[in-house]
């Protein structure tokens, strides 16, 4: 009998024991307790990422690319190659003549202007010549494409109702067409500002006092203004890739000048065509017609030093551009 009175004695004083746990206790355990670790799961003073391993993976690099169109007078493709002027390869092949190319502004399509039938029309296609697609079917030469910042939309020059070149916009399908200059002058080479407000392009409008003069317009339309006004031959106008100041070619040489038209300077007294800065500002690409008629692309630094021809194949090639997103 006393043995089984000791037995339940010492079952009591068990569970009196377990319901003192600090697992139930309300407010938890009055003081900290040292945690005792199976030998398997001690802690180790190895961090679980080592401190020399970046969180944020480094880019990948982007290759700088240079586009340009290539050949004859009765034929002209276009073609890329890296920036520093090698590995060049056709993207594509056709009868006709492909002028004026713009980049979009994640590097990853070309929209040009291309003459095939005896009619300008706009065609977008691939970095990589892939997927060419006819924007424009129209038969009043449409010319001068080029991307706006934002990618979704496109400014050109186009024929109007009056027969007189004008600039249009569309998205980048070809789709939502509509006019944005009108009036009694031409328009043509629109470009559109880096922070897209603005579209700086060239006019007759003053034909008779100074052939063609460089005008800007707000991207959404009206507010023209004049930038130059000078009796000579102003065209093939751009902006620098910061926006400070637009540039263009003034009878054969290169200029600049803020946009308000004010600050204007001559920096190379040449006679060239078709400039395009690269896209740190650091280099620019221009053409040059050889005595033998000719046409080729050379590069020069931005201060004018190390002039050098940029481009060596056979043929003669035309509007040079760099893709805007690239690690020089």
């Amino acid at each position: 009998m006393k043995k089984y009175v000791l037995l339940f004695v010492l079952i009591g004083f068990l569970l009196v024991g377990c319901g003192n746990s600090t697992n139930n206790l309300p407010n938890g355990p009055t003081e900290a307790q040292p945690t005792e670790f199976p030998p398997t799961l001690m802690p180790t003073s190895t961090p679980l990422i080592p401190t020399s391993t970046p969180l944020i993976p480094t880019p990948t690099s982007i290759p700088c690319l240079f586009a340009f169109t290539s050949g004859n007078e009765e034929r002209q493709n276009i073609y890329v190659m890296d920036g520093n002027g090698g590995a060049v390869r056709q993207l594509n092949v056709h009868d006709g003549i492909d002028g004026a190319i713009s980049w979009s502004p994640s590097g990853g399509q070309i929209v040009f202007d291309s003459r095939r039938d005896n009619e300008w029309n706009l065609f977008l296609m691939n970095v990589d010549g892939s997927n060419e697609t006819q924007l424009t079917f129209s038969q009043k030469s449409s010319r001068h494409p080029y991307f706006s910042p934002d990618g979704t939309q496109i400014v050109y020059s186009q024929a109007g109702d009056d027969d007189k070149s004008h600039l249009f916009i569309m998205d980048t399908d070809g789709g939502n067409q509509r006019q944005l200059t009108f009036g009694d002058a031409s328009e043509y080479e629109p470009v559109w500002s880096p922070d897209g407000s603005q579209i700086v392009y060239y006019s007759d409008a003053n034909w008779a006092s100074g052939l063609f003069e460089i005008f800007i317009i707000d991207a959404g339309g009206g507010d023209q203004q004049q930038l130059t006004d000078d009796p000579a031959f102003d065209w093939n106008c751009g902006w620098m890739p910061d926006g400070s100041k637009i540039f263009f070619i003034r009878d054969f040489s290169l200029a600049t000048m803020d946009a308000d038209g004010s600050n204007l300077e001559i920096i190379i007294d040449e006679d060239i065509s078709s400039p395009s800065w690269s896209p740190n500002g650091s280099q620019i690409a221009f053409g040059i017609k050889g005595d033998d008629g000719s046409h080729h692309i050379y590069i020069m630094d931005a201060d004018g030093g190390n002039v050098r021809q940029f481009i060596m194949i056979e043929g003669s090639q035309w509007s040079g551009t760099w893709s805007p997103v690239c690690n020089e």
